[in-house]
This record gives C-alpha cells, structure tokens and sequence, in this order.
C-alpha cells in the first residue's frame, strides 16, 4: 500500500533538508581495523592518510572520508566501477592509482592483508544484513559494510552474497556498470524502510520531534 501524499512528500522534503546533518564518517563505514591507504581526493590535493581499505571477492574497495568509495579490480586495480578509466603505475612493491583527479597509493601487500578480509581474521562465516547506510551500502550484523546488499542478504566467507527476500533484479541492465544508481536492487519495503530511517535518524540528530514530521 502506497504512502499518501502528503506523508511522502513530507518524508522527501525532510531528507532533502537534513541528509547533509546524517553522514556517516569513514570509519563507520569501513570495517574495524580497516588499513589505512594514503590518498589525494581532488585535483592538486596532497597525499593524506586518511582513506581505509576493504576486499570483498575480487575486488578492492577504498573508501573516502567523506564516506564515498571508489572499488578497483584486485588483480590489476584497473576501475571496477565502470565510469572512470584508472592510471594505474607499479614501482618496487607500492601501487599508485589516479582515477578523475584522485590519487591512490599503497603497499602490494594490502592485498593479502587479513585486515582487509575481516572474514579471515575470526569473524563469523555467514553475516546478515541488517539495514542500508547513508549512501547505499548494506550493513551487516557485525558492522561490515557491503556494496550491493540489502537487508535479509546474508553474506558468506568468500564475500559473496546470497540474496534475500528484499533483493530485487534492477530494472536497468547498466545498474552494477554504471554506479549512477545505488538502490534499484532493493523492493519497496526495503526502500521505505531506508527512506524513514533516514529521516527519524537525521530529525532525531537535529533535536526535532519526529511526530512532527510523520
């Protein structure tokens, strides 16, 4: 059953003006532990340790701290995001990766870290996810965050994904190529689930009553 109007377009209007207030630092979006990888985000900007790493499959995911993320194939660390073409130089043991004016650099043994696969350092073999972040991601039990998943997922050892009831096929056939869209894999309930979780979380920050709003 749809939302009236009214009430939708509260919640819309809502999120608008407070999503700003609602972002989730860096650290709440990489997984305990995370290694650190020195990065430039933006052209002229200079190299700072402050983005944090993750291996999920066979991809690399560096996350910003502003909480975006950018995901590169393990092997070659060319673009998995399929927007942006990546630079990618190989001197001695460390990796640099230049893709639009950010700038990536870290040690070859980032791959193989056990902290970047919180699953080979004691953590559960299976994972369910829980909720949907800020911008997109699912989040396990555990905290993880995980691209592509969505509550009722469950997660296994290898990083894969089994899907659950509220994992929907996108309807457009570019969804995991283009990174334009984050949600068309989640149904309705999901998304109304996110979509008020999003504005009781950002009212409740701002000291607003949410019957205010809802």
């Amino acid at each position: 059953m749809s939302m009236p109007i009214s009430k939708a377009f509260m919640i819309g209007a809502s999120l608008a003006l407070l999503s700003a207030c609602t972002s989730e630092p860096v650290q709440e979006q990489a997984s305990e532990g995370a290694p650190i990888v020195e990065c430039a985000i933006g052209p002229g900007s200079d190299y700072d340790p402050s983005c944090l790493a993750e291996i999920e499959g066979q991809v690399l995911i560096i996350r910003h701290p502003d909480g975006s993320f950018r995901r590169f194939d393990l092997e070659t660390f060319e673009s998995a995001d399929g927007a942006d073409d990546a630079i990618v130089e190989r001197q001695d043991e460390v990796v640099s990766i230049e893709v639009a004016g950010d700038r990536y650099r870290f040690d070859t043994g980032l791959v193989s870290s056990c902290a970047a696969r919180p699953f080979a350092c004691g953590a559960p073999m299976t994972d369910p996810i829980i909720r949907i972040a800020a911008r997109g991601d699912g989040v396990s039990e555990s905290g993880k965050h995980v691209a592509g998943a969505v509550p009722g997922d469950v997660v296994q050892a290898d990083g894969s994904i089994v899907r659950g009831p509220h994992h929907t096929q996108p309807p457009c056939r570019h969804f995991n190529a283009c990174g334009g869209c984050q949600l068309q894999h989640a149904d309705d309930a999901a998304l109304q689930d996110f979509v008020t979780d999003r504005v009781v979380n950002a009212a409740e920050g701002q000291g607003v009553a949410i019957g205010t709003l809802l």
